[in-house]
């Protein structure tokens, strides 16, 4: 089942995922072979510092992928309701009824639990149960990005032949550059991969930080969108857990490994009237 659940819904989630899975590789193997040896050719322990943040990166990385993507979030061979009960929905393409907070996914062709949104980048959607999963997965990008842009400064640059407007109008044109043989063609590849890792880490920093304001006020995209709030339960700390889980701080930064447990089922959210009436009758 979780083998099944890696391929590809479409083209377009093909190539992302390829992508990444490319990008994460060839960078990790650019920055050992070409960067590390040019910019510490002496100091071993230095090299060894970098190559072994470098492994813990990619692993958190790809495993963070891994779980991602073969995690079962849908609703399909979930026990629900036949009989439609208040905010819940009427799937007419699973034909069945859809739990408060998941919607129908067009291109997985499921009703997926809490659904965020589709990922290209994963080829499935974010839910209730692998959000926490994205959410390293976002973290460990943006670190590793920001990680190969900062070790890339002191290689590219050199490459280029010095800091000056003509080489960074090479470093941000690379390819049109080599076809008019301004540059050659492996500095063309060497800033190719400096401008993927420099994306790679706007573009994580960027999602974490906006995944980060939903969580807190643990919302979804949708729900965000369309200004509800219910489900906040009235402390960020609160709100991160029904996100990440009880041990999210160890899961996020350590590895995905690290068991993290949800503390609902994915069907059933309390809004935070109803939260608030139960802390009321605990005490």
């Amino acid at each position: 089942m979780k083998l099944a659940k890696l391929k590809p819904k479409n083209v377009s989630d093909a190539i992302g995922t390829l992508f990444l899975v490319l990008a994460v590789g060839s960078t990790f193997i650019f920055e050992v072979q070409m960067v590390l040896p040019r910019i510490h050719t002496i100091d071993a322990t230095v090299n060894y510092f970098h190559i072994s943040a470098g492994i813990f990166i990619v692993f958190n990385i790809m495993s963070n992928l891994w779980c991602l993507m073969t995690t079962e979030n849908s609703t399909a061979g979930l026990m629900m309701p036949s009989v439609l009960k208040p905010n819940w929905r009427f799937c007419m393409v699973c034909e069945g009824n859809s739990p408060p907070r998941s919607y129908h996914c067009q291109i997985c062709d499921e009703c997926v639990l809490k659904r965020d949104h589709h990922c290209v980048f994963s080829g499935c959607c974010i839910g209730y149960k692998n959000f926490r999963f994205y959410y390293g997965l976002l973290l460990y990008v943006g670190i590793g990005g920001f990680y190969a842009t900062v070790l890339n400064q002191f290689f590219v640059w050199e490459a280029l032949g010095g800091f000056s407007w003509i080489t960074v109008a090479n470093h941000l044109l690379p390819f049109p550059f080599w076809l008019f043989g301004r540059i050659s063609f492996p500095v063309m590849v060497y800033t190719f991969i400096s401008i993927v890792d420099l994306c790679g880490f706007l573009f994580g920093v960027s999602l974490l930080y906006y995944h980060s304001m939903l969580m807190i006020n643990n919302q979804t995209t949708y729900e965000k969108n369309k200004g509800i709030t219910q489900y906040s339960l009235g402390h960020w700390k609160t709100n991160v857990v029904e996100n990440l889980g009880s041990n999210w701080v160890a899961a996020i930064l350590l590895s995905p490994l690290v068991s993290s447990p949800l503390p609902r089922n994915g069907i059933d959210f309390p809004t935070i009237k109803e939260n608030s009436l139960n802390s009321s009758k605990s005490k």
